[in-house]
């Protein structure tokens, strides 16, 4: 069952937005693997964890979701930290 958005922010890490940011634009797992010096099966792990989180079904399905809420995940995390995002607009 999924989590609402904001219970799915907060257990999305850094490390697995970065992996589903690269998904989302098209990389393989090796790609990201190699190009954030990971293991492949972190990688795999990350993506299926966050299927999770999102009740994605599948890596279409993912990547839809993460295409819809990544600027949310950041403007949650933000606020999470108390920090005005038009603070950052220099």
């Amino acid at each position: 069952m999924p989590m609402a958005n904001e219970e799915a922010y907060a257990r999305i890490t850094l490390r697995m937005a970065r992996v589903l940011s690269r998904v989302a634009r098209g990389h393989s797992y090796a790609e990201i693997a190699d190009g954030m010096n990971l293991g492949l099966r972190t990688v795999a792990g990350d993506a299926t964890k966050a299927e999770g989180l999102t009740g994605s079904t599948n890596k279409g399905e993912l990547i839809r979701w993460w295409q819809d809420h990544e600027r949310a995940w950041a403007r949650w995390w933000l606020d999470q930290l108390g920090i005005d995002p038009q603070d950052l607009i220099a």
